[in-house]
């Protein structure tokens, strides 16, 4: 149940990062044709689809109830805890604390967003021959174990029956996940 919750928390903010370029131009928008950042995010709340709509709705509501911008900005931020949704707070809370502009730096923040998810994307490429090869390597002493059963039972009753047998498995097991994991670390690059 854990890791379903977890891979469901990482797909929405994946989702949700994947979504603020476009939040961004909305908002960059809106302050151009004169409107307040709230009605901005209302903008956003009510184009764009789920997890980014109702994250801007909410804080929509909040400034709506008389909310401080920057303690609204923040539990959008503790909600939705993204790189990308950090920059865009900095941005917002920088602009209302110094003053400046705001649409300039959406533009900026949009720009570097949309060049980070490019990057990951043409990362993602290039390495999917080692992620093909890693699912290789990982799964290859089982497929020969198991076609060693079809072609030669004995010998693989022997390799579960012997105390050798279920030691050599152990270290192999052992250096297999070592192994998986290197592959993992190797290959996982960070954007």
């Amino acid at each position: 149940v854990y890791m379903y919750i977890q891979k469901r928390i990482t797909k929405r903010l994946q989702q949700f990062e994947e979504q603020l370029p476009d939040a961004l131009d909305i908002i960059k928008r809106v302050l151009q044709a004169g409107q307040p950042i709230n009605q901005a995010f209302k903008e956003v709340g009510d184009e764009m689809p789920d997890p980014i709509g109702i994250e801007f709705k909410k804080t929509f509501n909040l400034l709506n109830f008389g909310y401080d911008m920057r303690l609204a900005i923040l539990q959008m931020v503790d909600r939705t805890p993204t790189i990308s949704m950090l920059a865009f707070s900095s941005a917002v809370i920088l602009q209302k604390e110094t003053g400046g502009n705001l649409t300039e730096n959406l533009d900026k923040v949009s720009r570097v967003l949309r060049a980070r998810f490019k990057l990951a994307r043409k990362i993602r490429t290039l390495s999917a021959e080692a992620r093909l090869s890693s699912w290789i390597l990982v799964l290859s002493p089982f497929a020969l174990y198991i076609l060693t059963m079809f072609l030669n039972p004995d010998h693989a009753k022997l390799l579960i029956t012997d105390p050798r047998g279920i030691k050599a498995i152990s270290i192999g097991i052992i250096s297999l996940s070592l192994g998986a994991l290197w592959i993992r670390k190797i290959i996982n690059v960070r954007v």
